[in-house]
Order: structure tokens, then sequence, then C-alpha cells
């Protein structure tokens, strides 16, 4: 603050001052905020592909249930059958979570798949 204030006016003209700064100063700070994220944007694309191994999809159709029940058997009582303890509950757990989000991703295109299969045999 160079000069000081002695009337109303001039403390009206300074608190302008200050509100334009601050406005100017939110802008600066949105716009950094907007070019932090797109430079994150791999980053968080990438925890999100992650999260697929660990996170089942919010998808609760019963395509997803039986995909999942129907992986899930198969693992355990056929092709994780003599394995240990370990791999028995960890492998299970990836897969199905897995394969819920690629079913859930892809529900339409097996849907499709599923009843021209099913057209086909009837004929």
């Amino acid at each position: 603050m160079s000069e000081r204030i002695r009337t109303y006016e001039d403390l009206l003209a300074h608190k302008e001052d200050l509100q334009q700064q601050l406005k100017e100063q939110k802008e600066l700070i949105y716009y950094d905020l907007q070019e932090i994220k797109e430079e994150l944007k791999p980053v968080s694309e990438a925890v999100k592909k992650i999260s697929h191994f660990f996170v089942p999809s919010e998808d609760h159709s019963w395509l997803v249930k039986g995909t999942s029940t129907i992986v899930d058997m198969l693992l355990r009582n056929i092709f994780l059958r003599r394995s240990g303890w370990m791999i028995k509950a960890v492998v299970p757990f990836l897969v199905h979570n897995i394969s819920s989000h690629l079913v859930a991703h892809n529900k339409n295109g097996i849907m499709r798949k599923v009843l021209t299969w099913f057209l086909k045999r009837k004929k």
C-alpha cells in the first residue's frame, strides 16, 4: 500500500482494488488447478485401470453375477484344485474383479452374441 487512506472514498477505492486482485488470484488458481488436472490425467487413468484388480464392478446385473459365479467355480474346482490356500484365495479374487469389469463394460456385445447363438441353435 503506497498511499495512505485519508477519506472514505479512498477506502472504497482500495477495497475495490483488493476485490479485483482477489478475483484475479482466484482465476489464476482455477487455471492452475485445471492445468494440474490435465497433467495428472494419465496417472488417474492408470490408477483407474489398476483399481479394476482390487475393486469389483458396481454393475450388479445378472450377467455380471453369473459370469463371476461361473469363473469362480471353474477356478476353484478345476484350475486351482491342487493349489495352495494362498493361491486359492488371491487368484479368484483378482480374476473375479477383472472379469466383473470386463463383462460390465462389454455387456451389450455379450448379450447380442448369446442371443444370436441361441437363435441359430433353434433353427
